[in-house]
């Protein structure tokens, strides 16, 4: 016969070393995680380009068609999509149909966003036929070089403002209007403001 005392010893040690595992191998896996955080690779869900460090449209002077200025309020309180349309935009008219079918594809929460035309030179003006969209001019003396860097280039892009005036996002002139749709439904998902 076998004696009783002898196997809850190794049961015992087993179930020790089984637990000591379970509760160290979390940790162990933590601490190596941590130190390899620089080069794991992480991906990101956006579409866009995230503006980092965070810009202002607050930072753009902008002026109405008839040449007044626009106050800084008036771009403020609900999500923008911005096409910033340079001198001789070609694209334009496909550019404004792209950020409309996002707007319209936002169904219930287009409430929470508005639609903008800021054109880069004030002697070449894109007017948009969608009475809608709201058309504004940057004027011509801005020094901030983001606004400067936005409006030299001759490609036209999609900018996307928080209702707080920061622009989140930027767009090239290619970008497809599937992945600005996704971007601007997982904003206004997570969003408690605008």
């Amino acid at each position: 016969m076998t004696n009783p005392s002898i196997a809850p010893k190794k049961s015992t040690k087993k179930t020790l070393y089984v637990m000591f595992i379970l509760f160290f191998l979390p940790f162990l896996a933590a601490t190596l995680a941590y130190s390899l955080r620089d080069s794991l690779i992480l991906t990101t869900k956006n579409y866009g380009e995230l503006i980092n460090p965070p810009q202002s449209i607050q930072d753009f002077s902008l002026l109405t068609m008839q040449g007044n200025g626009v106050s800084k309020e008036a771009l403020l309180g609900k999500w923008s999509l911005v096409l910033i349309a340079p001198k001789n935009c070609t694209d334009c008219t496909h550019q404004v149909e792209k950020i409309t079918s996002v707007f319209y594809a936002l169904n219930r929460d287009s409430t929470r966003v508005r639609r903008l035309v800021l054109n880069a030179q004030p002697d070449d003006v894109f007017i948009p036929s969608d009475s809608e969209i709201m058309t504004y001019v940057i004027s011509a003396d801005n020094n901030n070089p983001f606004v400067k860097e936005l409006t030299q280039n001759t490609a036209s892009k999609i900018l996307l403002v928080d209702p707080l005036g920061n622009i989140v996002m930027r767009y090239p002139a290619d970008a497809q209007g599937n992945g600005i749709l996704r971007d601007m439904l997982q904003l206004l998902k997570v969003s408690r403001i605008g």
